[in-house]
């Protein structure tokens, strides 16, 4: 919906304006790789969409263009089994909190956010994102998100370069991996792609990924959970709307415990795919 002034009105269900692969390239028809970034695709989910609404600007002048993104929606809850934790450490979908955005508020507080971008036409854009609000019943725990973005495409190339901050109050699930109810994390990763080759006359692309969080009690004390991941591989457009695409990836996750021991995922997994798009 057109508002005056230039502004423009979502409501509903609503993707969050965080980043710049959580709005542009969830999908894997909007990007070269054929995987998201695992923290953001198994731990946050994509698209981070919730119910609520979202107010946005865009302004251009000669050279610049500006993007503002406000929104309002229900926010983050605390786990399905739990009403005093946000995160469960434990592997096989414990560390996920994409499960905790529902369909009604858990409570009374309305999470708030936004993002700001600046862009060159398509050569680059910069921008920071922000979300804000309480995850328990009482509305008294907080959960924050923060994160900023620059998307660069020099020449052939594209370069994707994405920091996220999560930092929660008073969750007593992940007191078991920190000894502390208040923790944070910090990370990120960078993406690059660019042609190379048009084999049988199609075009054929090639990317890298590099990733690395780092999460422990706000104080410092305790363990740490770490993840480090990288992967490789291309895509092969072998249509307007048939994609091949493979990959592969190497993950060593750790998640630290109160009993002075970690637990310890190692993988490496290769992939082939066919994207269709219609």
């Amino acid at each position: 919906t057109p508002l005056p002034w230039g502004l423009r009105l979502q409501a509903g269900k609503v993707t969050l304006p965080l980043g710049y692969f959580n709005t542009r390239r969830f999908y894997p028809f909007q990007r070269v790789e054929l995987t998201a970034p695992l923290f953001q695709s198994v731990a946050l989910g994509l698209p981070i969409a919730d119910t609520g609404g979202v107010v946005s600007y865009h302004g251009e002048s000669s050279e610049l263009e500006l993007d503002v993104r406000l929104f309002g929606v229900n926010g983050y809850g605390s786990v399905p089994a739990s009403t005093a934790s946000f995160r469960n450490p434990a592997l096989a979908g414990g560390l996920e909190i994409s499960n905790n955005l529902g369909a009604g508020n858990n409570n009374r507080d309305v999470a708030v956010g936004g993002q700001v971008a600046l862009s060159q036409a398509s050569s680059w854009e910069y921008g920071i994102s922000y979300y804000r609000g309480a995850w328990d019943r009482s509305g008294e725990r907080l959960f924050q998100l923060s994160g900023s973005h620059l998307h660069w495409t020099p020449g052939r190339f594209d370069v994707l370069l994405e920091y996220l901050r999560l930092s929660v109050d008073g969750d007593q699930g992940m007191h078991r991996a920190f000894g502390r109810e208040d923790w944070a994390l910090d990370g990120g990763f960078v993406t690059l792609s660019a042609p190379i080759g048009t084999p049988f006359g199609r075009p054929l692309k090639g990317y890298l990924r590099g990733e690395f969080y780092d999460g422990s009690a706000r104080d410092g004390t305790g363990g740490h959970e770490l993840l480090r991941s990288g992967a490789a591989g291309f895509a092969f457009k072998e249509s307007d709307w048939i994609t091949w695409k493979g990959e592969y990836l190497w993950l060593d996750y750790r998640v630290p415990s109160t009993s002075s021991t970690t637990l310890q995922l190692m993988g490496y997994v290769a992939r082939l795919a066919l994207v269709v798009t219609f």
